[in-house]
C-alpha cells in the first residue's frame, strides 16, 4: 500500500514539474526566439496591462505624457484597446467624458508628437517616424472628438487648449486629415481658412488630394477665398512632386468646380515636364469634365 502511495506521489510531482516548466517557457516560440508577450513572474502583483499589444511598451511610455486623471480611467483603457472602434467607445462611455478626455489627450500628445513623445525603435531597430503609437493615439482621439461633434449634443463644444500647429507637426496622414476635419468644425473665418492654405503644401501627399474637397464649400463664402482656393490648386498642380499632383487630380471628382475655375486650373497645369504626369492630368481632367457634362476638354483648355 505504501509503495502505491509513493508511486502516486511521484507521478503527481513529475506532472507538476513539467506543468510549471511549460508555463515558464511560454515567453518563447518554437524556434526559441523570445516573443513580445510579457510574462508576469510568479508571486508578483498583477498590473493593469494595456490591451493594445504588441505596443505595450510604447503605451506605457505614452501614459507618462498623459495626465493621471485621464490615464487611470476606463476611457484611456478603451482608447488603447484597438479592437474597439471609435463609435463603440462613444457608445460605451459618456459623451461628455469622451469630449473632455479626448481634448486632454490631444493637447498632451500633440505637444510632443513631433519628437515622438519619447518613443524609441523596437528590439529589431524598426521605427516609422510617421506612424508611431503616439500618432495612432492622437489620430484616434481626433476621430473621437469629430464623432462627439457630429453625433452628440455637447453644450459649448469648443477646442480650447488644442494647438493645431502642434497637431499638424505630425507627419502622419491620419492625424493631419482628422485634424483638418476637426479644425473646420469650429474655425471657418477667412483668417482661419488662409491659415490652412499656407499649410497646404506641408501636408502628406495623400492628404493634399483630400484637402481641397474639405475646403471646397467653406471657400465659397467670399470671392477672395475662392480665388485663393483655385490659385492654390493651380499652384500645387504645377509645382508639387508627382505623387502630390496625382493625388490632387485623382480627387477632382470630390470638387464642385465651375467651367471658369476649371479653365484657370487646367491652363496652369499644361506645362508639366513629365509626360507621364501630363497624361495623368489629361485623363483625370477629361473624366471630370465628362461627368460634369461640360463642353470642354483638357486639350482645348491647354490650347
Amino acid at each position: 500500500m505504501k509503495t502505491k502511495v509513493i508511486i502516486i506521489i511521484s507521478i503527481i510531482s513529475i506532472s507538476l514539474y513539467f506543468l510549471f516548466k511549460n508555463k515558464s517557457t511560454t515567453g518563447k516560440d518554437v524556434s526559441g526566439q523570445t516573443n513580445k508577450t510579457r510574462v508576469t513572474p510568479a508571486g508578483s502583483p498583477q498590473k493593469n496591462e494595456f490591451k493594445a499589444a504588441p505596443q505595450v511598451k510604447d503605451l506605457e511610455v505614452l501614459a507618462k505624457s498623459i495626465s493621471k486623471e485621464v490615464s487611470k480611467t476606463t476611457f484611456w483603457e478603451s482608447t488603447i484597446d484597438f479592437s474597439l472602434s471609435e463609435r463603440q467607445i462613444l457608445k460605451k462611455i459618456d459623451p461628455m467624458k469622451v469630449y473632455t478626455h479626448s481634448k486632454n489627450v490631444i493637447s498632451n500628445l500633440s505637444k510632443c508628437v513631433a519628437e515622438h513623445c519619447g518613443l524609441r525603435p523596437d528590439e529589431d531597430g524598426f521605427f516609422d517616424p510617421a506612424n508611431t503609437t503616439a500618432d495612432k493615439l492622437l489620430a484616434r482621439n481626433l476621430k473621437l472628438l469629430n464623432l462627439v461633434h457630429d453625433e452628440t449634443t455637447i453644450f459649448d463644444f469648443n477646442l480650447e487648449g488644442i494647438e493645431f500647429d502642434d497637431i499638424f507637426s505630425s507627419k502622419n496622414s491620419d492625424v493631419q486629415l482628422n485634424g483638418l476635419i476637426l479644425f473646420l468644425k469650429t474655425k471657418d473665418s477667412p483668417e482661419d481658412i488662409q491659415y490652412l492654405f499656407k499649410r497646404a503644401s506641408l501636408f502628406d501627399d495623400t492628404v493634399k488630394g483630400q484637402f481641397f474637397s474639405q475646403m471646397d464649400d467653406v471657400t465659397k463664402q467670399s470671392p477672395e477665398l475662392r480665388n485663393t482656393y483655385v490659385g492654390t490648386i493651380t499652384n500645387m498642380l504645377n509645382n508639387e512632386n508627382g505623387n502630390s499632383v496625382v493625388e490632387i487630380s485623382e480627387n477632382l471628382g470630390n470638387l464642385n468646380l465651375d467651367i471658369e475655375e476649371l479653365q484657370v486650373i487646367i491652363k496652369g497645369s499644361c506645362n508639366q515636364d513629365s509626360e507621364r504626369i501630363q497624361n495623368v492630368l489629361r485623363v483625370n481632367f477629361n473624366e471630370y469634365l465628362s461627368k460634369k457634362n461640360l463642353n470642354l476638354t483638357y486639350e482645348e483648355a491647354c490650347n
